[in-house]
């Protein structure tokens, strides 16, 4: 955690904005819909997805406005609970095509979020729905957007 009162202030700010404004409609309403449903063998629900595109794009303008410019952490130089916070949610809602574009809109974030990705922390830690990249997606014949159904022991039975 930053030491001045204003940067932990911050982190708690951005937290508090990801708990209570971007989980639900980044996670569940984005990433499950788009991702998880198909892999599980139903439709996405495009409503829901719909309704939820304009908050999750609300929550990143709000962080977006937060970010310090000094960067690469959302606080300024050292990675914060508040980046550690982000990261797993950002790394979700980006495998969904709409999360990818919502992000792309937010300079400030995007940098943040390409920064965090390749840290070797979350290289290490990737979830098994990222094991494979986007050209191999495409070359596979699967949409971008759409998941690979997990293998091996992380499977559900």
């Amino acid at each position: 955690m930053p030491t001045a009162p204003r940067a932990r202030a911050r982190v708690n700010q951005i937290i508090g904005i990801l708990d209570n404004y971007g989980y639900r409609p980044l996670i569940w309403d984005i990433f499950v819909e788009r991702v998880r449903a198909p892999a599980q063998g139903r439709g996405a629900d495009e409503a829901k997805i719909a309704a939820a595109l304009p908050r999750a794009e609300t929550c990143l303008r709000g962080i977006e406005a937060l970010i310090d410019p000094a960067g690469p952490s959302l606080t300024g130089g050292n990675v914060s609970l508040a980046d550690l916070h982000a990261a797993p949610m950002f790394a979700y809602f980006c495998m969904a095509r709409e999360g990818a574009e919502l992000l792309s809109s937010q300079p400030r974030l995007s940098r943040w979020w390409q920064s965090m990705r390749n840290r070797p922390s979350m290289t290490a830690t990737r979830s098994p729905w990222n094991r494979f990249n986007r050209t191999r997606r495409a070359r596979r014949g699967v949409r971008i957007g759409t998941a690979i159904p997990m293998a091996g022991p992380h499977r559900a039975r």
